[in-house]
């Protein structure tokens, strides 16, 4: 089970072979996992565990230095792994794990707590060990101050410059349950959190299972128990800790910055006009982070010593002075800068203090760092995505010709008017059975049964197919363009009514041909013309014809003439206009031509106020005396209907019940 690297340092030599079988044996035991390993690392990179071989990696100077603090080390790894249960483990949604490992501190405080209850559950099982944990826990509360005896976070402190107040305090955790007291604490914030949850934090250590059990469900209740008593009433005073210690660090970087921008002399600072007090007291703050030197040895000696927060009250009340006379982005420039500092020398001080062999620790503000940093990544490549797919659709429908731009804005009218035109067109162009006939193609089975009582259902016995029926309409639009519709908004709306009218019969291939007429008429589409971009564009030119009188006569013989050459069963004759015609005399002589022969169905459609004469020579008409045209927010809000879709509303009639259209309809 316990194993050797290939490639030896010459001090491992010393090690014996058996040490490392004991330590695999503590380890697995503790933990209760028997596939773990034991190997050695290479001096001086720390005693850890690696998850991938599932093996405690031992530092060959700790265990020459200390078997006896090795053995205990494994087991108390062991320990981890038996009864820690991370947030993630405990909680159901990742997220609310995440949520309370972003907070600053969390970390320390939680593994501070969780090393000394696993302590103490460690020692009820193994009482023997309890030796070996005090020889190393005597050598971590010797000095005061200190957050851990591990080389990098002293080094990380030293970088720092400090020992932050949740550090110190953290260390007092450890201390209290090692030694039952506290040692010296000079920062007062510190000692007086430590006053207010002492007693809470004995309650917390020593929320643990029964350490002769393994029952799994006492252990999570006992863990969950344990991160309660951190969240509801320890972290409300830790978290003050916590706050001025960012605030602390958010006065060091404007220290900092100071005497960069100033080439990194102290000299170099203006310091004129301070009261001598404060300006002594901002001199020895930039020589505390001179760290350049220039002759006296500060620099050398702030890295060899650590203590509590540098500055002053004086230099804090004149840099604190100098901090609200900068810009908001400045200062949250400096304070993001504070944060990833105590951030990252607490996850230097979390990845020594965790449990290794816990199956899940928590990420480190490093990893949360780089997950937000991916996620407004990810947040900005969708906002380029999207402001590059708006200038794209910009570019589109700059590029769209006319006639596309008014289709775009009738496109839900033509598909709402299409889907239910087509239901009820397309159910008659194929065969179905019908029934009630003497004779046919097939029986009735029911009828068959039937008339076994009633004799006269022999007469009724047998299914016919019907023979499918086409829709076999024609529709001719007659336009008005003279010089009344050359308002651009009722022109416009005119022209999305057609818009309408010629997409849906044009996909429910229903002919319809397009007559357009001021001073004369003219074909813009005929009943047979295909309905293509040529096309398309021909219609748009309607815009911009005409503008003279209005021979709606001439017109209307026009689109007779065309209707004679492509005749239907139901043939509907629609003029759209907004004023009397040049001679209302011949127009109704035209319109009296076509009623008395029944062939084509004249029907009138007057636009806006004003039509209500020339309507009376239509046999059929449609009066929109109210309409107008667009569909302002008011009108929409009474349901007012714009006029594309009053004349989908026409189109529909005609389409449903043509028979109708054989009497007069203008009370409609």
């Amino acid at each position: 089970m316990a194993k050797k690297d290939k490639e030896k340092d010459p001090r491992e030599s010393a090690i014996l072979e058996d040490i490392l079988n004991e330590l695999a044996a503590v380890a697995c035991k503790v933990g209760g996992d028997f596939g773990m390993t034991v190997e050695m690392g290479k001096p001086g990179s720390g005693t850890r565990f690696n998850c991938v071989r599932n093996a405690v990696i031992f530092d060959p100077l700790q265990l020459e230095e200390s078997p006896e603090a090795a053995i205990f080390i494994a087991g108390h790894e062991g320990a981890h792994r038996a009864i820690t249960r991370s947030p993630f483990q405990l909680f159901r949604k990742r997220s609310e794990a995440e949520k309370i490992y972003s907070r600053l501190g969390m970390h320390t405080l939680l593994n501070s707590t969780e090393d000394a209850a696993v302590n103490d559950w460690l020692a009820g099982r193994y009482p023997g060990i309890r030796e070996r944990m005090r020889s190393v826990y005597d050598d971590f509360a010797a000095g005061e101050g200190k957050t851990a005896a591990l080389p990098e976070i002293i080094g990380a402190m030293q970088l720092l410059g400090w020992v932050p107040r949740f550090a110190s305090y953290c260390y007092q955790i450890i201390r209290r349950w090692h030694t039952g007291q506290a040692g010296l604490v000079l920062d007062p914030a510190v000692r007086e959190a430590l006053k207010r949850t002492s007693a809470w934090l004995d309650r917390c250590i020593a929320a643990i299972p029964d350490p002769q059990s393994d029952d799994e469900g006492e252990i999570r209740i006992k863990a969950r128990e344990r991160l309660d008593i951190c969240l509801r009433r320890i972290w409300p005073e830790y978290r003050k800790l916590v706050e001025m210690d960012l605030r602390s660090q958010e006065l060091i970087q404007l220290l900092r910055r100071i005497l960069t921008e100033r080439g990194g002399k102290v000299e170099a600072v203006p310091l004129e006009g301070l009261p001598p007090s404060h300006r002594r007291a901002l001199e020895g703050a930039l020589l505390e982070l001179d760290d350049t030197g220039d002759g006296s040895g500060s620099g050398k000696e702030r890295k060899e010593r650590l203590g509590a927060f540098p500055l002053s009250p004086e230099a804090e009340e004149v840099l604190e002075k100098i901090l609200q006379g900068l810009g908001d982005r400045e200062r949250q420039e400096l304070r993001d800068e504070a944060r990833r500092k105590m951030e990252d020398l607490e996850d230097l001080i979390s990845e020594s203090l965790q449990g290794k062999l816990n199956p899940e620790n928590p990420p480190t503000h490093r990893e949360l760092r780089r997950a937000r940093e991916r996620e407004e990544e990810a947040r900005k490549r969708e906002e380029e995505s999207d402001r590059l797919v708006r200038e794209l659709e910009q570019l589109r429908l700059a590029s769209l010709s006319g006639y596309d731009r008014v289709y775009r804005g009738v496109t839900a009218e033509i598909e709402a008017l299409y889907v239910e035109l087509r239901r009820f067109l397309l159910p008659n162009r194929y065969p179905r059975w019908k029934g009630g006939y003497p004779h046919g193609l097939r029986i009735n089975p029911m009828r068959a049964m039937q008339a076994e009582k009633d004799p006269r259902q022999l007469l009724r016995l047998w299914d016919r197919k019907t023979l499918p029926v086409k829709p076999d309409h024609r529709f001719a639009l007659v336009v008005d363009l003279s010089e009344s519709m050359r308002n651009d908004r009722t022109m416009m709306e005119t022209f999305k009514g057609t818009v309408v009218l010629v997409e849906v019969l044009e996909r429910l291939s229903l002919p319809c041909a397009v007559i357009g007429f001021s001073d004369k008429a003219r074909v813009f589409k005929g009943f047979e013309d295909r309905l293509d971009c040529r096309m398309r564009e021909a219609l748009y030119s309607m815009l911009d014809w005409g503008g003279g009188g209005t021979d709606t006569t001439a017109a209307t013989g026009l689109a007779e003439t065309e209707m004679r050459n492509n005749p239907g069963r139901f043939n509907f004759m629609v003029t759209l206009t907004d004023g009397l015609p040049n001679n209302l005399l011949s127009l109704k002589e035209k319109l009296d031509e076509l009623e008395e022969e029944g062939l084509i169905q004249a029907v009138g459609v007057g636009i806006g106020p004003g039509t209500d004469e020339v309507l009376k020579v239509y046999p059929r008409s449609l009066h929109l005396p109210a309409l107008r045209p667009g569909r302002r927010a008011r009108e929409r809000e009474r349901g007012a209907p714009s006029f594309s879709e009053a004349f989908a509303g026409l189109l529909r009639e005609m389409v449903y019940r043509p028979e109708s259209y054989l009497q007069d309809v203008s009370t409609r």
